[in-house]
């Protein structure tokens, strides 16, 4: 058993919890050698020091080393002082009694000698210990020219047991908002409530917490290996695979801090998406636009990431509604969408931007894109301006794809419990936007003009000439919606909440939620208006979303160089902001 010990010893890196685990170890060891005789205080004393270690969160990766070099050294000593006391119990056993001696016709000093190497040969995992420990000396050692101080210390306080949380399966013991941030611990809320929900997995702050050691390549390996590890879990889940055009799993790939980022961090939808899997899924029926409208999708969004400005593809589509006189990406032909894709690849490789084909390595790049997004310019702003701590960091929620840009009996939307500009109360009454045909990070990035949700919403707002609602298009989901907005304020009792979620056709079996989350308020009273009946103001030239809620007025500015010249001529007079969609990119301009 304690050669199976030893040769368990097979982690490639070392955690504080390998440590527990080693320290386990050779506490095992050091029974079995003093039930043969081999007694070491120093052994024990080095052992108690590694154990008291562990109560302590300041102990650090150069101090865990220390401390294996002094057990190193008081196994080696075992031999030459764990038995010293044996000697004296000898030499007085064979001065009262020397027929052993005398039978073997040796000195008492040999025969003394001869036992105790015995001893030393024969106690049980003595040489076992010392292979085991001098092994976990070296492995301690080598990351310690390696990797900094910092990156060491993350690495000790790394715990990869807790690296992956499925959604659909309960982990209590790390299924909290540090580990997993708010957007996946509300997922698995929601999948605890019976509601549906996309499968997938979180990947929780342990892994953003390890980042600077990653580069120790052990570490490294380890973890993709967990993440392959769970995407095939998924795939088991799912049925789907991916790779396979027969069977394709896409994934989306967000961000879920522990302190909501709204919109600031990377988002990938679609991601294991190229020419030929696109090519295959667009043959499939009913997938036809839907393919190579998400293939569109992941190339901006890849591209993106990558530095690339949204203008540059905002002004591709544009150029394609104003070629082929159309209005709505939605009326483009699934060969139209198939140009488009392809125009935004070809604009991509032209600016710098670089491709991989392979699925997994998609996945990989895309994990690391989310985690360093926590530290993009607009992050950073927006934490300093609402004064969030650096520390938070960031999980990562990965799950298979829906495609509310199936066709136009599907969409995606958000949605409050509650309308925003009445007075609070428990009443539930369904108030957000959906758009059909679309996926939703359009909703949530603003990059469309959407629909309401009810139709008294869409009745009490007479500027947004709506004809469309989700309540009188899509009944069923609209119902099945409600049902869940009721379920988590009176069940469960939560204050107002946000919801978004996305549908792949008209029928409650196919709506899923992405995300819950606490509604923000905005103050109801002394809200500012105009006071239309004092002048006809007539039709407006052009009608837009309010962000800020309730009337505003000022001189309008619709970038950077213009807002600066106003601010510059007058700093104390309003300004209002006018852009064409509402996306974090902004945050900079909105905060001036």
């Amino acid at each position: 058993m304690l050669e199976d010990l030893a040769a368990e010893q097979a982690e490639t890196y070392v955690t504080r919890d390998t440590m527990r685990r080693m320290a386990a170890t050779i506490r095992r060891f050091e029974r079995a050698l003093v039930i043969d005789g081999v007694d070491s205080r120093n052994l024990g004393a080095n052992l108690r020091l590694l154990e008291a270690s562990f109560s302590s969160n300041n102990f650090t990766f150069h101090q865990y080393h220390n401390v294996f070099q002094f057990l190193a050294g008081s196994v080696t000593e075992l031999s030459s002082t764990a038995i010293l006391s044996h000697d004296q119990v000898l030499h007085t056993v064979l001065e009262h009694d020397p027929r052993q001696c005398e039978a073997l016709g040796m000195s008492i000093d040999a025969v003394i000698e001869t036992v105790l190497r015995e001893v030393l040969v024969s106690a049980l995992g003595m040489q076992t210990l010392d292979r085991y420990v001098s092994g976990a000396l070296r492995q301690i050692s080598i990351p310690a020219g390696r990797l900094s101080n910092q990156a060491l210390t993350r690495m000790m306080n790394y715990d990869p047991a807790r690296l992956v949380s499925p959604i659909h399966d309960h982990k209590p013991e790390i299924d909290d908002q540090v580990l997993l941030g708010f957007k996946g611990l509300g997922l698995k809320q929601m999948v605890t409530y019976g509601h549906k929900i996309p499968e997938g997995f979180v990947l929780s702050t342990e892994l953003f917490g390890v980042m600077p050691a990653l580069s120790y390549r052990p570490l490294y390996n380890d973890t993709i290996e967990r993440i392959r590890q769970s995407i095939v879990q998924l795939e088991k889940k799912t049925g789907l695979r991916m790779g396979d055009p027969k069977q394709l799993l896409t994934l989306s790939i967000r961000s879920g801090a522990a302190i909501s980022m709204p919109g600031l961090m990377t988002t990938f939808v679609d991601v294991g998406l190229n020419d030929r899997l696109t090519e295959a899924l667009s043959h499939k029926p009913g997938y036809e636009w839907a393919a190579w409208d998400s293939y569109r999708r992941f190339l901006q969004s890849w591209s993106m990431s990558n530095g690339v400005a949204r203008d540059v593809f905002d002004e591709i589509m544009n150029d394609f509604k104003n070629r082929h006189g159309i209005e709505r990406k939605s009326d483009f032909s699934a060969r139209h969408m198939r140009e488009i894709a392809h125009a935004y690849k070809n604009q991509a490789r032209e600016l710098g931007v670089k491709f991989t084909d392979d699925p997994f390595r998609q996945v990989i790049a895309c994990i690391n894109k989310v985690l360093d997004s926590w530290n993009s310019p607009e992050a950073k702003l927006y934490r300093r301006f609402l004064q969030v701590a650096e520390e938070w960091g960031t999980a990562v929620v990965v799950q298979r794809m829906v495609f509310g840009n199936l066709s136009r009996a599907s969409g995606s939307g958000v949605t409050f419990t509650r309308n925003p500009r009445e007075p609070r109360s428990n009443q539930v009454r369904l108030f957000g936007d959906f758009t059909s045909q679309s996926q939703g990070e359009d909703l949530v990035g603003g990059l469309v003009f959407p629909w309401p949700i009810s139709e008294a919403q869409r009745l009490a707002i007479p500027a947004h000439r709506a004809d469309h609602s989700l309540e009188r298009d899509y009944p069923e989901v609209y119902k099945a919606l409600l049902e869940i907005a009721r379920d988590l304020v009176t069940k469960h009792e939560y204050d107002a909440q946000e919801i978004e979620f996305t549908f792949e056709s008209a029928s409650a079996d196919d709506l899923y939620i992405l995300q819950k989350r606490a509604m923000v308020h905005e103050q109801g009273r002394g809200a500012p208006y105009f006071d239309t009946s004092v002048q006809p103001l007539g039709p407006p030239i052009s009608v837009g979303l309010g962000v800020s809620g309730g009337a505003y007025s000022g001189r309008a500015a619709i970038n950077a160089s213009q807002l600066r010249q106003l601010l510059a001529k007058a700093p104390d007079e309003n300004i209002l902001l006018l852009r064409p969609d509402t996306v974090p990119d902004d945050i900079a301009l909105i905060t001036k």
